[in-house]
């Protein structure tokens, strides 16, 4: 859970850095952001299982 935690933090950061864009250019980097962060929770998953 800690590490979720982190990746909101994160996630609401950058996107408040954001907030001068144009909503659609802040929907995309909120899309680009969630698929970078699923990615990762997948692969953090899967080195776990192997490890």
């Amino acid at each position: 859970m800690h590490l979720w935690h982190w990746l909101n933090w994160l996630t609401n950061r950058l996107l408040s850095n954001f907030s001068h864009i144009t909503p659609s250019a802040e929907k995309q980097v909120a899309l680009f952001l969630q698929y970078l962060i699923d990615n990762m929770v997948l692969a953090i998953m899967f080195k776990i299982l192997i490890e």
